[in-house]
């Protein structure tokens, strides 16, 4: 089951890039967690696999108010009909219960970046080493269970600490947090795992 999940969110990411070229992040984190409540909340197995990430993605635009039409997903899936996608949106909606807002790691992420590269004066090369690096992490996680068990602050710290865990960025996330050890490291260790797993899961494949 878990691999099966994992190989539905490569389908997403393959979707997004062959429909819309270069998604926002906005909406590929949207459609990536409106996706991981969907196999909790749907049959996904009984479910038409193009039309269910097609139906993920034209709601998660309709969620974060972007311009994605039927017309950008059909051409990648020719053989998905325009009404199946939209029953399955509907399907979808009542399974969630409308509740279809999404609290983005990438928005907590983004704001510890901003915050510790003004504290500490960091070069924008290295900012933006520091941004893709903790991108990439993120982006991975996605695409296993870390959504699905951990907070979207949790996520952006451990994608933060991830590839770039100097003394001191450290240093500076101890004097924001209290400790950056404990529980709380425990976690983030977790989500690393989680993390680690994806990407050796897609080198792999």
């Amino acid at each position: 089951a878990h691999h099966h999940r994992r190989n539905d969110h490569r389908a997403l990411q393959r979707l997004l890039a062959a429909a819309l070229n270069k998604p926002s992040k906005r909406l590929d984190t949207t459609a990536h967690y409106l996706l991981h409540r969907a196999h909790l909340e749907l049959t996904t197995y009984a479910e038409e696999p193009r039309e269910l990430l097609a139906a993920v993605v034209f709601l998660a635009a309709k969620v974060e108010d972007e311009a994605v039409s039927l017309d950008d997903l059909l051409p990648t899936h020719a053989d998905a009909s325009r009404q199946a996608i939209l029953q399955l949106e509907q399907r979808l909606l009542d399974a969630l219960r409308f509740q279809v807002v999404v609290r983005s790691p990438r928005r907590a992420l983004t704001g510890l970046i901003d915050a510790f590269c003004d504290a500490a004066a960091v070069a924008p090369t290295q900012a933006a080493r520091l941004r893709a690096d903790a991108d990439g992490f993120l982006a991975e996680c996605l695409c296993c269970d870390a959504p699905l068990l951990f907070s979207p602050q949790q996520m952006a710290l451990a994608a933060l600490l991830a590839n770039s865990a100097t003394d001191e960025l450290v240093g500076w996330l101890k004097a924001q947090l209290g400790s950056v050890d404990g529980s709380m490291r425990a976690r983030l260790e977790g989500v690393r795992e989680l993390g680690a797993r994806a990407q050796a899961a897609d080198e792999v494949r």
